[in-house]
């Protein structure tokens, strides 16, 4: 119902196109910044009011910046994951990272970000799933393979056991919304 009224009231601002490789950024981009400067006010706040909405739901207030200061390695780790939250990580790869042992590396992780090092991959992953999940059509296999889970069934289990509800019953809750 949200996306329907984003769409009403900016007429003409929907993507023809989703493949960001076959659509023209740059003009698109531009049809926005002049659609946005003549708007009226009260249309452009409830747009963004809409899309803060929806940008809220992605959040995970669990996953909010650790502070890495006291262990830059840390850091360091965290960075990997974001870069590679795709692939196959794990703790004792993520510990070779940072040249710690897998046990020290998992103690001072949680310490420093309050969650395990596969916790963490699992709940930075789940972020993108769910932005796939409102953005997108895509089957549970294909989001499973986009996000680096190594099954569909993995993802759902996962899935369910973070957000109490399956894939399908959060991208239906999320488009009435």
């Amino acid at each position: 119902m949200l996306f329907e009224r984003l769409l009403e009231l900016n007429p003409g601002m929907e993507l023809k196109e989703y493949d960001p490789e076959k659509y023209d950024k740059k003009l698109h981009f531009q049809r926005m910044m002049n659609y946005a400067n003549d708007a009226p006010l009260s249309i452009f706040l409830e747009s963004k009011a809409i899309m803060l909405r929806y940008l809220s739901k992605l959040i995970d207030p669990d996953l909010q910046q650790a502070d890495t200061k006291e262990h830059p390695y840390i850091e360091k780790a965290i960075r990997f994951i974001s870069e590679n939250d795709s692939e196959k990580l794990t703790v004792g790869q993520l510990a070779d990272i940072v040249n710690l042992t897998p046990d020290h590396f998992s103690k001072i992780f949680k310490k420093t970000t309050g969650v395990r090092p596969i916790e963490y991959i699992h709940r930075k992953r789940l972020q993108r799933v769910r932005l796939l999940l409102l953005t997108t059509d895509l089957s549970v296999s294909q989001i499973a393979d986009q996000v680096g889970f190594s099954s569909p069934t993995y993802l759902l289990r996962i899935f369910r056991k973070h957000m109490g509800v399956t894939l399908m019953q959060y991208r239906k809750a999320a488009h009435y919304c």
